[in-house]
């Protein structure tokens, strides 16, 4: 029988949405293929330095998303760096035979996630079901609509990507304005739709600081009079199990959006150019914030 793997390994430049989504990826790929799915502890992550020792937090992430059949891989592994005929046709001629751990490389895993979107998406809930969070840390109000923003931005010391596809957040900048503008038209769309059903709605920003607990930078946001609680600097994955659970969630043009997307049975309201393809419950906005508001319907 063969086990399809990919290492759960940061390299210590890598968080938690880009190595869950190989994870995520490999999971599709096996079922896809007919073969088993095997995972691996979660190490070497970046962007837990103010949170926890590298190791509490690998092991907190790797109990969070619980991905199944977890192992130690052997010696004897072998390795496909690329998705192409020679894996195929490894797992064609092995599929009846002793059991072979086969780890999958990164190289191709995303372009053969979005290039068959249209048929993993139906092994997504099996993942998702089993992400799991204590209950003293879970604080949504279920009988408010949460709808919640993903900012990213960019902190020194931490962070080493600064591709301008990112649009990181940035005070007064056009990222600012595009986050403000979605913020006043849920609110008027919500408001305006039914308003004995969306009277009671509540705002989650989640976000970080160059400062730990510093808020001047998301001003802009205070300033607009709306039931908004803000989330920065939390846990990651406390903010990631939230963002999972919204009913309305902003998405930033990263791996950690990206996952809330897969993993969320609310709606995503993403930029056009976001990187990745999200097969379901997606709406695309341009730049000024602009989406198709006859597609938002709830109750």
């Amino acid at each position: 029988m063969i086990y399809l793997f990919n290492r759960a390994d940061g390299n210590q430049t890598e968080g938690i949405g880009a190595v869950a989504q190989c994870q995520i990826h490999t999971y599709s790929l096996s079922k896809l293929l007919g073969v088993e799915f095997a995972s691996t502890k979660f190490q070497n992550l970046q962007h837990y330095q103010e949170h926890d020792t590298q190791e509490n937090f690998c092991r907190d992430v790797t109990n969070f998303f619980n991905f199944p059949n977890q192992i130690e891989p052997p010696q004897d592994v072998v390795k496909f760096e690329h998705i192409n005929t020679d894996l195929f046709e490894f797992i064609s001629d092995n599929k009846e035979g002793d059991d072979v751990y086969v780890e999958i490389g990164n190289s191709d895993m995303m372009k053969f996630a979005d290039s068959n979107a249209d048929k993993w998406s139906q092994f997504i809930p099996n993942l998702a079901n089993c992400v799991t969070l204590d209950e003293s840390k879970q604080y949504f109000d279920d009988n408010k609509l949460n709808i919640s923003l993903h900012i990213t931005n960019f902190i020194e010391g931490r962070d080493n990507d600064r591709s301008e596809s990112r649009e990181q957040f940035v005070q007064g900048n056009s990222k600012e304005k595009y986050y403000v503008n979605l913020l006043q038209k849920f609110d008027e769309i919500f408001n305006r739709r039914n308003q004995s059903l969306f009277v009671d709605k509540e705002y989650h920003i989640y976000s970080r600081s160059q400062t730990p607990g510093d808020l001047s930078q998301f001003e802009a946001f205070t300033k607009l009079g709306l039931p908004i609680r803000f989330h920065i600097d939390e846990h990651p994955i406390v903010s990631l199990y939230h963002l999972i659970n919204s009913d309305v969630k902003v998405l930033s043009n990263s791996s950690f959006s990206y996952i809330s997307a897969l993993y969320g049975k609310g709606l995503s309201i993403s930029r056009t150019n976001f990187h990745h393809k999200i097969p379901e419950n997606v709406l695309y906005s341009d730049y000024d914030g602009n989406f198709d508001e006859s597609q938002i319907a709830f109750g």
